[in-house]
């Protein structure tokens, strides 16, 4: 390698690793296509991530899939005692400060997942001095990330000048990347890079069954976020038809009467024999949970997040070549075509239903839409291609710096 190159990229996250949710499988897809491009990559965790009682990260450090990452505490599990957690949420910035200083040089590029701006501004400085070049990821549309903040101080912060902190940005929609350069009149490089998937990960794809009943779905269990409600009212008019089918749910909720409530609909609505609410899976549970499904179902509502976002998961359905159905939502429909790659729909219940129906009643055309859903996965979200683009962007914010 010549000193004009990205020798090194350190991936820097507050999210669990290696087992997570959507943020978590992206940094994976992420750091297992760097290391393909001949790019050493390591992961940092700046916090502790697991809560006792619920702790699916055990080891503080160590490789996954060749990604070899480490938690900067050397632990995983979140102090019981409120003091230790004050000072932990500012001695992270001086850990981070001197990791830097100690491991980066003006071929490493630093890659930030966060919206915390005060490890940032750290970053920031070390790199300064180390030369090296700083990028944020964004996914979600800013406001939200200041909706989050918990007083005045730091969404100002946040909002005047968390942005100017990096080098350059990626973003995962052309939604946020005119935003930037549109509204927020961003001065620096900004690049689109979409929603990618370890493609890797659902090569063993089992033989498509003709008949069709267990539909997945994964994620958060929110309605306001998912569509949840809605997904489990449309299934029950669905069940009507056809009593054979189960709708399986995977993932975590706010808190437990989220699922209380759920359940109670659930039951409710007379198909508790038919709908499970599962707990969280970790990372390979899930990838076979994805590819045995019959139907894997998006039921995201319109939203300021589905505006500007774009999902992982549908990303990671669509490479299991199993037929989707998906809600029209954001920069979906920029991607996916009804019947063509996907069965496209409202994010209603009537719509919803109806999808299922479709799918059920027509199973050839269904694994036919499944197959080229993969084919679009394959195309336009690999993450082998879209890690190179974001090596040479690094390349040339380092040229642009030195």
């Amino acid at each position: 390698m010549s000193d004009n190159e990205i020798k090194k990229i350190l991936i820097v996250t507050n999210v669990g690793f290696p087992n997570g949710m959507a943020a978590t499988n992206r940094l994976i897809s992420h750091a297992k296509s760097f290391i393909f491009n001949n790019v050493k990559t390591k992961v940092l965790i700046m916090n502790k991530t697991e809560i006792l009682g619920n702790v699916n990260n055990t080891n503080n450090h160590g490789i996954f899939e060749g990604v070899e990452y480490n938690y900067i505490f050397n632990k995983t599990v979140i102090s019981k005692f409120i003091i230790v957690r004050a000072i932990e949420k500012y001695l992270k910035s001086i850990k981070l400060f001197y990791i830097i200083l100690k491991s980066c040089n003006s071929n490493t590029a630093i890659l930030y997942y966060s919206a915390y701006s005060l490890p940032a501004l750290s970053i920031r400085l070390a790199s300064l001095i180390t030369r090296s070049v700083f990028v944020k990821e964004e996914t979600e549309h800013p406001d939200i990330r200041i909706l989050e903040k918990r007083n005045f101080i730091e969404k100002y912060f946040f909002r005047k000048l968390h942005y100017r902190l990096f080098d350059g940005i990626l973003v995962i929609t052309k939604q946020l990347l005119s935003y930037f350069k549109e509204v927020m009149k961003y001065s620096k490089p900004v690049i689109l890079i979409p929603m990618i998937v370890d493609i890797d990960r659902f090569n063993n794809m089992p033989v498509k069954k003709i008949e069709i009943n267990n539909i997945v779905f994964t994620g958060e269990i929110d309605e306001q976020k998912e569509g949840i409600s809605t997904l489990i009212r449309a299934f029950a008019q669905a069940f009507k038809k056809y009593n054979n089918m189960t709708l399986n749910i995977y993932g975590k909720a706010k808190d437990k009467d989220k699922i209380k409530q759920y359940e109670e609909l659930i039951d409710n609505l007379g198909v508790e024999n038919n709908i499970t609410i599962n707990s969280y899976k970790k990372r390979d549970e899930v990838t076979k949970i994805l590819l045995n499904a019959d139907i894997l179902i998006f039921p995201r509502p319109y939203s300021l997040q589905a505006s500007f976002g774009f999902s992982t998961k549908l990303g990671e359905y669509l490479a299991t070549g199993n037929p989707v159905i998906a809600t029209d939502v954001g920069e979906v429909p920029n991607y996916l075509k009804y019947k063509e790659n996907a069965f496209l729909c409202k994010p209603t219940e009537e719509s919803l239903k109806k999808k299922i129906l479709e799918i059920k009643e027509n199973p050839k055309l269904a694994i036919e839409v499944g197959n080229r859903g993969r084919i679009t996965a394959e195309t336009f979200f690999n993450n082998k291609v879209e890690s190179k683009k974001i090596i040479e962007f690094c390349l040339l914010l380092k040229n642009n710096l030195h």
